[in-house]
């Protein structure tokens, strides 16, 4: 008998003695109808243990410590399936598919046993879930973390994008609306730390408004483009109707100065005033200009100067013949 046999024999002795004398004490003090679940889960450990030590005996007396490991391709190609080896190499890998099995299995359980006791410590109902400080340094830490790493990713692309600063700003401010909720997570923790007696309940209404504004703040980048969609039409009838308030002041003014003789449709002859675009009202086709949004399900990004060779928003061609030949839109 080798050294190591002796040795996993002699533990699986002492690790067994333990358990039956953790048993036998139970017994003695609260009887088997009192035993509670890690007093059994520690004899299922016991038969558990037993197998992972036979196991791992096995592994060294029956095949040789042989395994498919530690062999090259060429190797396993060329070794004879009716070969002594071979039958040794594959009982040797099962076994320590069924060893490293075991081995977890063993450990699980004797965590749930200990799991199972220390709720048999707690018996006492000292948990006040409502206030508990666990829960809410990890929840807050947790939060605030992770909305922190969120903000980072559209704000600097916003930041360094082409468009105007105005729509700049107001993408930004859309996107931010993290900040709100790590405040409001904030605020959570601190209501509930300074005040334990009404915190939990006013920590409980910012809760609410907290995943409120975390449900709008994720899902506004994808509805905004739609509601651009759906308001172009009005944007364009203002424009429309601006635009021949416009023409009709530009040709009082210009019949009062030379006598009328210049044609309504032109204002300092750049610009025509006269509603000739059949799509006005209905939408640019590809691209979103004013906050650089696509509306294709593929293209959900952000264009900024670092896509451009020339800094500008990409257009296809039609969407630039359209805007050259009704520039008003």
């Amino acid at each position: 008998m080798d050294a190591f046999t002796i040795e996993a024999f002699a533990l699986l002795g002492i690790g067994l003695a333990v358990i039956g004398l953790r048993t036998y004490w139970r017994l003695s003090t609260v009887g088997i109808r009192n035993l509670k679940a890690d007093d059994y889960l520690m004899l299922l450990a016991a038969v558990v243990y037993s197998a992972e030590t036979y196991l791992a005996y096995s592994v060294g007396k029956l095949w040789h410590g042989l395994a498919n490991n530690g062999m090259t391709d060429d190797e396993r190609r060329l070794l004879d399936p009716s070969s002594e080896e071979y039958r040794l190499r594959v009982g040797g890998s099962k076994t320590q598919i069924a060893g490293w099995s075991t081995y977890t299995f063993l450990l699980w359980v004797l965590k749930a046993a200990m799991c199972t006791f220390y709720i048999r410590l707690t018996d006492a109902d000292f948990c006040q879930p409502a206030i508990s400080k666990v829960d809410i340094f990890v929840t807050v830490v947790l939060n605030v973390v992770t909305d922190l790493y969120l903000l980072t990713i559209p704000i600097p692309m916003l930041w360094q994008s082409s468009i105007k600063p105005v729509k700049k700003v107001a993408l930004i401010v859309m996107f931010s609306g993290g900040v709100f909720v790590t405040a409001a997570g904030v605020l959570r923790c601190v209501l509930i730390i300074t005040n334990p007696v009404t915190g939990a309940q006013q920590a409980g209404s910012w809760a609410v408004r907290e995943t409120f504004v975390a449900v709008i703040t994720t899902n506004l980048p994808m509805v905004f483009p739609m509601f651009r969609i759906w308001l172009y039409p009005i944007a364009g009838t203002v424009r429309q109707y601006s635009s021949r308030a416009l023409s009709h002041l530009s040709k009082d003014s210009r019949s009062g100065i030379t006598g009328g003789s210049t044609k309504p449709q032109q204002l300092g002859g750049a610009f025509s005033l006269d509603d000739r675009n059949p799509r006005r009202g209905k939408g640019v086709r590809s691209v979103d200009h004013i906050t650089g949004l696509t509306f294709s399900e593929s293209e959900e990004r952000l264009y900024d100067q670092n896509h451009s060779p020339t800094g500008k928003v990409p257009v296809s061609a039609e969407t630039r013949r359209y805007s050259t030949q009704y520039p008003s839109v």
